[in-house]
This record gives C-alpha cells, structure tokens and sequence, in this order.
C-alpha cells in the first residue's frame, strides 16, 4: 500500500491535472487508507478537473453515502452520473444497489436493476443483487434461483454473494449439500469475510 500511494502522488506530480488519477487516488484513500478527509478533497479536485466525468462521479456518490452518510447528497451525484453516462449499467446498478439500501424504494430499485441488465445482461454483480432483490422483496423463489444460477454462469467470484446464495438455497430451498457447498466457495473467494458463515 504505500508504494501504492507513493506512485500515486508521483503520478499527480507528473500530471496535477488528470482527473482519473486524482479520482483513482480518492478511491485509494477511502478505501485502503480511510483517509475520508483526503478522499473528499480528492473526488472533490477530479470533478473540478473533469465535472463530466460519470465514474468519478458515481464513486463519489458511493463515497458520501457510506462514508459521511451524507444520502441526499450521494442521490444528487448518482442521478448526476446518470445524466453524464444513461447507459452505463456499473453507475445504474450501483444507484439500484442506494435505493434498495438505503431509500427503501422498492419499485424504483426493481426499475434500475432491470435497466442496468437492459445495459449488460452480462454483469454477473448486477444480476446477484437482482436475485437478492427479488427473494428478499418480491419472494419470487423461482426468479431469484434463476438469477442467482445465471450470476454463477456469467463468472461471478464473490463472497458476499456466494454466502446469499448458501442461504438462500439452505433457508428457502431447505438444500443443505448445495448450500453447503455454496458457504465453502464463499469462503474461498474471501477468507477473512466475517460474514461469511
């Protein structure tokens, strides 16, 4: 990590004015470093750069919801990104991701999960988080299995996901060999994850 962050300031040194660097180094920071006050200095500098920047923005967005809570904020940046990029289905899953989570916004997370799959029916993140939706929320068992499935064929490697999934098929499908070995590829994929049971 630091010679991460040694090659980061000697990148802004070489180039101050490079929006992605400055953006990548504010993820950096918030993530590795948990320096939230440089971070927010950062996002804050690449905008200035690059205010048309989506994935600058967007990771601020995500920056201001779970680092300063600051939700009515991090809505006006994702909504912003959306604008700058409509079509980019990380920034359209991520935004989904913030209304499930944190505006409770069933009908509009269910929205933007199905636009961001419109966008890539691809991204095996994006179709996990709608398979946990729709077992959560919509308890449509055979919608979220079929998703959950399909995460799996598009690549999906993830912890966090694997373990939802173990549950899912433990607690709904009352599978336990297959939930079980779901818990064990969650723990190969990640570990040190807590939460992984």
């Amino acid at each position: 990590h630091d010679e991460a962050e040694r090659l980061y300031r000697k990148a802004l040194e070489l180039d101050p004015k490079d929006a992605r660097i400055t953006g990548n180094f504010a993820n950096f920071m918030t993530d590795v470093r948990q320096n939230h006050d440089e971070a927010e200095r950062l996002y804050r500098k690449a905008l200035e750069l690059d205010p048309k920047d989506a994935s600058i923005t967007s990771n601020f967005a995500n920056f201001m919801t779970k680092a300063r809570q600051n939700h009515d904020e991090a809505e006006r940046l994702y909504r912003k990104a959306l604008e700058l990029d409509p079509k980019d289905a990380d920034i359209t899953g991520a935004f989904a991701t913030f209304m499930y989570l944190i505006r409770k916004d069933n009908s509009e997370t269910e929205r933007l999960c199905r636009e961001a799959l419109k966008l890539d029916p691809q991204h095996s993140n994006n179709t996990a988080n709608f398979a946990y939706f729709n077992w959560k929320e919509r308890k449509d068992f055979d919608e979220a299995e079929r998703l959950y499935c399909r995460a799996f064929e598009l690549g999906l490697q993830d912890a966090f996901h694997s373990n939802n999934f173990a549950k899912f098929m433990e607690e709904v499908r009352t599978n336990l060999p297959e939930a079980n070995r779901l818990y064990r590829l969650a723990l190969k994929f990640d570990p040190n994850d807590k939460d992984v049971e």
